[in-house]
């Protein structure tokens, strides 16, 4: 379906187009790139750029990251978050894996669940 729209546009002129592999491979690794990373900077910038549009200016971007920056920072600084981080990284130390709602159900006993959500942060 994705093809049929690129190539639509010549049949109005009666041309076949098929690009070259040499014309295909920036785009191929225009795609590459972003979408290799996983690491959380790399799921952080990647949001960001899409919730700022693909072609926004970095300067967009990265006032966009100060901005979680910040909030992120504000937030590490407090003190049942610390403690909240603290309680979970020693349960996970003794048992090796835990699983999102175990560590949701310990860190609950410092931090009510969704209290520390502002509204358009959630994804960062």
């Amino acid at each position: 379906m994705h093809l049929a729209g690129d190539f639509a546009g010549g049949l109005a002129v009666g041309v076949e187009y098929r690009p070259f592999d040499s014309e295909l491979a920036p785009w191929i690794e225009l795609i590459r790139k972003p979408a290799g990373g996983f690491c959380d900077r790399c799921r952080i910038i990647r949001q960001l750029v899409a919730d700022a549009g693909i072609d926004a200016p970095d300067a967009n971007i990265l006032s966009a990251y100060r901005s979680a920056e910040v909030r992120t920072l504000e937030i590490l600084r407090r003190n049942d978050v610390r403690a909240a981080i603290r309680s979970v990284a020693g349960a996970l130390m003794k048992t090796g894996r835990l699983t999102g709602e175990e560590a949701t159900e310990i860190a609950a006993r410092y931090i009510q669940p969704g209290e520390l959500k502002e509204h358009g942060s959630e994804n960062y």
